[in-house]
C-alpha cells in the first residue's frame, strides 16, 4: 500500500462545518489513532476514507487514486472497517459471516474457492473465533461478535484496516483481545491501521503515532512520546490530567484529574 493522504478536506452537515480545511497523511504497516472529544470530527474523517460521505472540498489520496474515484469493488479490497457496532438480521452460519469477506474478489455468481475457505479459517483461528463457525451470529455475544467481524475484515486482506470505537461496548478482556489481534494482523501484513478510540490510555499504548483533533481540525500529530502532555490534553479536552510513565511499555500513561469536594456540615 502507498501512503493515505487527506489534503485540505472540509465537509459541513447543513450550515455546521465539521472539518475544516483537514490535511494529514499515514505510512504503510503503522497504527494510527484519532483521539479528540465528542463532535471532533472523528468519525467524519473515517467515513471520509470509506468513500461514505464525499467532501465539498479536498481530496482523500490511496497512492495515486482520488478516492472518491474508485469503484466500490476496488475500494474493498484495499480497505476493511470495523464498526463500533455490527447488527445482523439474518440467522446464518458464522463461517458464512466471514466468508462474505471475500464478496469484493469473486466474480458475480461465483461461488467461494477452497482458498477461500481457507483464508476464513485461518483468519478465525487467529480470532480464536472458529469454535463458533457453525453457530448462528445471532447467537454469539457482544464480545464474540466483534471478534468474528474482525476476522471478516482479516479476510479482506485489506491494505487499510479503519477501526470505528470498536471496543467501546466492550469488557477489558475482550478490548485487549481485539485490539491485540488487529495490531498482531497489521504487523504481519504490514497493513495500515487507522482507528477512532474514545479511551486516550488504550490508544497510547497500540498506536505508533496519534492524531489529536479539536473542532474539526488537527491539533497535533505525532508519536504518543511528543504529544501527550498536559498541556495539549488540557487545550483538546479541556480537562486537568497527570502524565506519568507506563511500567509496562516506557509510553504515557493518562490520569485524569478529578475534583472531590466535601461539603461542611
Amino acid at each position: 500500500m502507498n501512503e493515505l493522504t487527506v489534503s485540505s478536506l472540509r465537509f459541513s452537515y447543513g450550515k455546521e462545518e465539521v472539518l475544516k480545511d483537514l490535511s494529514f497523511y499515514v505510512k504503510k504497516g503503522c497504527f494510527y489513532s484519532i483521539l479528540g472529544p465528542n463532535g471532533s470530527g472523528k468519525t467524519t474523517v473515517l467515513r471520509h476514507i470509506q468513500k461514505l460521505l464525499l467532501p465539498q472540498s479536498g481530496k482523500v489520496m490511496l497512492g495515486p487514486e482520488e478516492i472518491r474515484q474508485m469503484k466500490v469493488r476496488d475500494l474493498a479490497r484495499k480497505i476493511a472497517t470495523v464498526p463500533q457496532e455490527t447488527h445482523v438480521s439474518v440467522d446464518f452460519p458464522v463461517l458464512d459471516f466471514v466468508l462474505s469477506g471475500r464478496a469484493p474478489y469473486l466474480k458475480r455468481f461465483e461461488n467461494e474457492s477452497s482458498l477461500d475457505y481457507k483464508k476464513a479459517e485461518e483468519a478465525m483461528i487467529a480470532t480464536n473465533t472458529w469454535q463458533y463457525s457453525h453457530k448462528s451470529v445471532q447467537e454469539l455475544s457482544g464480545g464474540e461478535l466483534q471478534r468474528v467481524v474482525v476476522a471478516r475484515a482479516m479476510v479482506q486482506e485489506p491494505e487499510l484496516l479503519l477501526l470505528d470505537e470498536p471496543v467501546s461496548h466492550l469488557d477489558l478482556r475482550h478490548q485487549v483481545l481485539i485490539l491485540d489481534q488487529v495490531n498482531s494482523y497489521c504487523r504481519s501484513h504490514n497493513s495500515t491501521v487507522i482507528s477512532v478510540l474514545h479511551d486516550i490510555n488504550l490508544a497510547i499504548a497500540y498506536s505508533d503515532e496519534l492524531i489529536l483533533m479539536k473542532k474539526g481540525e488537527i491539533f497535533v500529530k505525532g508519536v504518543p512520546e511528543d504529544i501527550i502532555t498536559e498541556e495539549n490534553l488540557r487545550e483538546v479536552y479541556e480537562t486537568e490530567c497527570l502524565i506519568i510513565e507506563n511500567p509496562l511499555n516506557g509510553k504515557p500513561y493518562v490520569i485524569p484529574k478529578i475534583s472531590r469536594r466535601r461539603e461542611e456540615e
